[in-house]
This record gives structure tokens, sequence and C-alpha cells, in this order.
């Protein structure tokens, strides 16, 4: 990082310019007080496409086949359990937390009892 003053950023811009393309940072500085830091912009990855490899990448019908007892090797026991299932009450997501913006019924029953 090299500082530059501000009349010599003003008036050949280009060289300071030319470092951060390469990657330096230039600090410019009124007197030997630093204001201002120019940095390389940071190039952003393009958006990621949904189906972007169909036609490249492709998953056969074995995939979906169950898979041999031996695979499991002790846990299973030779049988096959379904994944547990988790049911939750309607708008509410992990933590508790409310997703759809509402009142809980029995919180809103609550209040509906406070104001009267």
């Amino acid at each position: 990082m090299s500082t530059v003053a501000i009349h010599a950023a003003k008036t050949s811009l280009s060289k300071p310019l030319a470092r951060v393309e390469a990657g330096g940072e230039i600090v410019i500085a009124r007197g030997k007080t630093p204001i201002a830091r120019l940095t390389p912009i940071r190039r952003s990855l393009p958006a990621r496409r949904f189906g972007a490899p169909k036609g490249i990448v492709s998953v056969g019908p074995e995939f979906f086949d169950l898979l041999p007892d031996d695979e499991f090797g002790d846990r299973s026991n030779g049988q096959h359990h379904p994944p547990p299932v988790v049911r939750r009450r309607p708008g509410v997501g992990d933590r508790g937390k409310r997703t759809d913006g509402g009142l809980d019924g029995n919180l809103a029953l609550r209040r509906a009892r406070q104001q009267r």
C-alpha cells in the first residue's frame, strides 16, 4: 500500500490507477492525513442459472434404487426405516419464529381478552 498526495493523484491519475488494476492499494492523503483509499473492484461471479448443467450432468435410474443391505452395515439389521416425519405448526419455522407474519392463535386470543 502506497500513499500519494492529492496534487500528484490529480496530475497523474492514470499511474495510481494502473497500480490499483494490478491489485495494489493506494491511499490519497492531504499532507500527512489520509483521506481516501483506492482499491480494486472485486469482479463478481456471474449469477447461477437453474438448469445450467442440463445436458452435461445426468442422473441414471439406478440412482433411485434402494441401497443394498451391506451398504448399511450393522445399523440397519436388514430393516429399512423411513425417515422421521417432522411436524410443525403452520406458519412456524425453525426456532419457533413466525414465518407468515401472523400472530399465534393462542396469543391473539390472550391479547383480545386483555384488551376487554
